[in-house]
């Protein structure tokens, strides 16, 4: 009998209802594109710092506390929420975004300490460069966005949406259903 893994990943999460209310209007608007987007509800906001993937119950179990005793040294990280983007670019978009803008320096170090410690416990180190944004929908496999999504995400890449505080990490675990995945908190540390 095979053991049952926890999907496990380090993240920033949005808690201020301001941000996601601040949301609604755009929320709404990318609805009416459904059926080619997977929108991200919103209890599911976050930055992500570290994707750790599939982890063995004991493992896990050892994350966990190590996770715990973290001391970013950090503050709270006021930012803004400014601006809607796309990855990979405008022509074929696969994940439609909310900019965030602050001092990037604590949120480097924050990212950087998480880079350590999973390294500690073997994990691989991110290659790609760190780029924080909030995920507001993802482009679903073999749909192309209309023209008319396109312009809108063009004509919003300087609209204010809000500002708020990051002020905790979270190790999360990710339940998936075919509703979509739930995500469930399993450690945090305050800065």
């Amino acid at each position: 009998m095979s053991e049952k893994t926890r999907r496990l990943f380090a993240a920033l999460p949005f808690e201020d209802a301001s941000v996601s209310d601040s949301l609604t209007g755009i929320i709404n608007e990318l609805n009416i594109f459904r059926k080619d987007l997977k929108i991200v509800v919103k209890e599911n906001y976050h930055i992500t710092l570290k994707f750790l993937g599939d982890v063995k119950p004991e493992t896990a179990d050892k994350l966990i506390e190590s996770f715990k005793k973290i001391d970013t040294g950090e503050s709270p990280v006021p930012f803004e929420l400014k601006g809607l983007g796309c990855f990979p670019d405008y022509s074929r978009p696969s994940v439609i975004w909310a900019g965030i803008i602050c001092d990037i320096k604590p949120l480097l170090g924050i990212q950087k300490i998480i880079e350590y410690w999973s390294s500690t416990f073997g994990f691989e180190r991110e290659k790609r460069r760190f780029t924080p944004h909030l995920t507001l929908a993802r482009v679903k496999r073999d749909r192309m966005i209309e023209p008319v999504l396109k312009d809108f995400i063009r004509n919003n890449r300087e609209t204010f949406i809000t500002r708020s505080l990051f002020s905790e990490c979270v190790l999360y675990e990710s339940i998936l259903h075919k509703s979509g995945p739930e995500y469930k908190k399993i450690a945090s540390i305050n800065f």
